[in-house]
């Protein structure tokens, strides 16, 4: 190899005035059944221009991303535990929970694609649109007088925030290898506010603000804007041009995959609707939900069909990706982030139902347990991965400890809140300490870094189709022990202390609520028997997630044996770089501080 590939940094030395090699940067992994080959650097860290990583393209380039990442987790996490007292206040509506899965097949859909079209297009007006999408869908949502005009605006915050979900390719490409850990471990740092205080901020927000959870895109609204300003003005990787040696665009479109990215589009689309539809809209077994997912689940099936055998020059799903290293990675993110997923909807209700009894500040304060766990658990992951090598052992441990502590949270009582919380929480930092090595490892384990945006996007998307698949499946495991447990503990309490046969029924849809009011409408009602009656309910409903705990262990285990087969890849862990910013074009012969004629650059081509 003996020229720089497209997306390089540099033109020429002008010190030996020869064009500079990147054999220097080409590595080869001893094990070619993890990473067959191992290319596609612009150079070192012993050839970037002095001062680069503290130029203002390098620091603001940080910095957006900084606040990109909070307005996408906004959009969602503030969003997500105060759904019913939005709908209280703007509804009701039957469709109020299609608030939550537009965002999640949003960001599914524009992860997915967002990667690939960007490796061959360019990142930089993605992400500056991806930003702005979400400026206008928090406009729309702060505004809005219905459910509707609400799913209408989160919509688009959902594929806008894509652009924030994008970091393990936009932040890790432009920082040398050895240190994308520590640089996606500063992210997590930054995005704790929106990320692991959420439903603390969205409770606050309700409480003391006469604008309500109206604030919460309020919020979204202004870290977006500020996102926007802050990549329009310092974000300039290589360009199309550069990328393709001016080649034309229109051939560029000509030889793009369409059906591989239709195919994508339209089978997570079918796939996640369904699994929303089933046990809530429709049962299970209607036909709207079996041919959705059938439908969606054939399509996806049939893209490697179409990677394998179709005429196409470069498939929108290369082939290449699937190293052992790469597979195995994505596989152990995608499952071990169905905790996430699935405990960020299960544990709040839980501690609502369990163990608030009515007060909303410390309910909310426990409710952030699962993301504030997760997002300590990724720092630290990422901090400690300079200092503890081998990857392979951190995340055996790591998601062990984790499953062994979800299991524990199995064991608790209706009284046992504080060893509630330590069991969710232990259990949620080490499983996000598997997850910060583990996503951070799909875009290493690949043989060109000029594949990093499919890799990774490609990774987030099926982690969020997996997060929604366990989440579907914690919700069935959870509403079929409850049609049991409350019957078989709530009905003999309540008629032990006094309550007439007849008006059970009514009790218990009392108890749902939770009201003064509806207990109120209940004939033979007294104090004994809500009391009696609340603490049956509280029992009954732990019995049932206790199940769902329980059921979770299965996903641990599946994530732990993945985790046997993670490659250790300390020795790709070198100063080497996958992309470089580079000027403007008004500034391009003073791009950055420390810059001369030693310096490596490009000038812009667009």
């Amino acid at each position: 190899m003996s020229t720089m590939p497209e997306n390089t940094f540099g033109e020429k030395d002008a010190s030996s005035g020869v064009e500079p090699s990147i054999e220097h940067v080409t590595k080869i992994s001893d094990n070619k059944d993890v990473i067959p080959e191992y290319h596609g650097f612009a150079t070192d860290i012993e050839h970037v221009p002095k001062g680069y990583f503290t130029s203002k393209y390098f620091i603001g380039t940080y910095t957006a991303h900084i606040f990109t990442f909070l307005g996408g987790l906004a959009g969602f996490n503030l969003i997500a535990p105060i759904l019913g007292q939005i709908d209280a206040d703007i509804g009701p509506s039957d469709n109020i929970d299609w608030v939550a899965l537009v965002f999640t097949l949003g960001l599914a859909l524009g992860i997915g694609l967002m990667g690939r079209i960007t490796d061959i297009f360019g990142r930089r007006w993605f992400m500056i649109i991806g930003n702005l999408l979400g400026v206008i869908g928090a406009l729309v949502c702060s505004r809005a007088q219905s459910v509707n005009t609400l799913i209408a605006g989160e919509t688009l915050i959902g594929f806008g925030s894509s652009a924030a979900y994008a970091f393990n390719f936009v932040i890790s490409e432009i920082v040398p290898m050895k240190y994308r850990f520590w640089a996606l471990g500063g992210l997590f740092v930054f995005t704790l506010p929106t990320n692991g205080f959420n439903t603390v901020i969205a409770t606050a927000f309700i409480v003391h603000t006469k604008q309500g959870w109206r604030w919460c895109y309020y919020l979204t609204l202004i870290l977006n804007v500020i996102a926007t300003t802050l990549y329009f003005t310092f974000y300039h990787p290589p360009s199309f041009e550069m990328k393709h040696n001016n080649a034309s665009k229109k051939r560029v479109l000509k030889e793009f995959d369409f059906v591989g990215a239709f195919g994508l589009l339209s089978g997570v689309t079918l796939l996640l609707i369904g699994l929303n539809w089933g046990g809530s809209l429709y049962a299970w077994s209607d036909a709207h939900v079996v041919g959705t997912m059938v439908a969606g689940g054939v399509i996806l099936l049939a893209l490697p069909v179409w990677t394998i055998f179709g005429k196409v020059k470069d498939p929108f799903i290369p082939k290449r990706l699937f190293n052992r290293g790469w597979t195995v990675s994505m596989l152990s993110s995608s499952v071990g982030a169905t905790v996430y997923y699935s405990f960020s909807i299960i544990w709040p209700s839980m501690v609502a139902t369990v163990f608030a009894q009515g007060d909303l500040i410390w309910a909310g304060w426990a409710s952030c347990l699962v993301a504030m766990g997760i997002a300590l658990g990724q720092v630290i992951g990422n901090a400690l991965t300079l200092i503890v090598t081998k990857q392979k052992i951190q995340c055996i441990v790591a998601m062990t400890v984790g499953t062994i502590f979800l299991g524990a949270a199995a064991t608790v009582g209706v009284d046992d809140k504080g060893k509630a919380m330590a069991f969710v929480f232990l259990s949620c930092l080490f499983i996000g300490w598997n997850e910060a090595v583990v996503a951070t490892l799909v875009g290493v384990c690949i043989h060109d870094q000029r594949d990093i945006g499919v890799a990774a996007g490609l990774s987030g998307c099926i982690r969020s189709l997996l997060g929604s698949v366990s989440a579907a499946i914690y919700l069935a495991v959870l509403r079929s022990r409850l049609a049991h447990t409350i019957p078989a503990q709530v009905v003999p309490a309540v008629v032990a202390a006094g309550l007439p046969k007849s008006s059970v029924a009514a009790f218990i849809q009392a108890l749902t609520l939770g009201s003064t009011a509806a207990f109120s409408k209940v004939p033979g009602i007294n104090a004994a028997i809500i009391a009696a009656g609340s603490q049956a309910y509280r029992v009954a409903n732990l019995d049932a997630y206790r199940t769902v705990f329980l059921s979770s262990l299965a996903f641990g285990a599946a994530c732990i044996f993945l985790n046997i087969l993670i490659p250790n890849v300390d020795e790709l862990m070198s100063g080497d770089i996958a992309v470089t910013l580079h000027a403007t074009k008004q500034e391009d012969d003073e791009a950055l501080p420390g810059v001369g004629d030693n310096a490596l650059h490009v000038r812009r081509q667009d």
